[in-house]
């Protein structure tokens, strides 16, 4: 963990924990995208797509960024999913079609002729963040790890974009 994290050690617990550490998603990417001092920044943590695209994304002033850290797929599995994620998402379809691969979020997104995408790209600390959540002592952390310790973490991914309006 790097000094940057180090001071948020104390709450890579249960209590705190709802999923992969976020705060790894985070520093990764102030580490990787360029903030304007003074700049405005609202973290939403979950969201939905609708709500970013009608709430969020109208409010961005020109050149202003959007800069996104979402779970996703290393590559679309089209409706063909293997069992072990039918499993782990308790055969909720409803959700497990929600989880894209990048070049699909891509290709989406450049259907907005208002907007650009100036980054995108995996994120490298994927390991590091589900293991704080393993490793929190949460029981639905420990009943992940028993999924990617099966390879459910061969088909996850967290993806960074960055999104500028133009």
């Amino acid at each position: 963990m790097n000094s940057r994290l180090e001071k948020y050690k104390g709450f890579c617990t249960e209590e705190y924990l709802m999923g992969p550490n976020s705060l790894q998603l985070l520093n990764e990417m102030m580490n990787k995208v360029s903030i304007k001092e003074n700049s405005r920044i609202l973290d939403l943590g979950a969201g939905k797509k609708n709500f970013f695209e009608e709430k969020i994304l109208p409010f961005l002033k020109k050149d202003g960024l959007a800069i996104i850290a979402m779970p996703g797929l290393k590559k679309e599995l089209s409706d063909n999913y293997p069992d072990l994620m039918v499993k782990w998402f308790e055969e909720d379809y409803d959700e497990l079609n929600k989880f894209h691969c990048r070049k699909w979020w891509l290709e989406l997104l450049d259907n907005y002729e208002e907007y650009e995408i100036v980054e995108e790209f995996d994120l490298d600390c994927f390991y590091e963040a589900w293991e704080d959540w393993f490793n929190c002592g949460h029981e639905f952390g420990k009943k992940d790890k028993e999924f990617f310790m099966k390879g459910l973490g061969e088909y996850l991914s967290f993806i960074g974009l960055v999104i500028k309006k133009k």
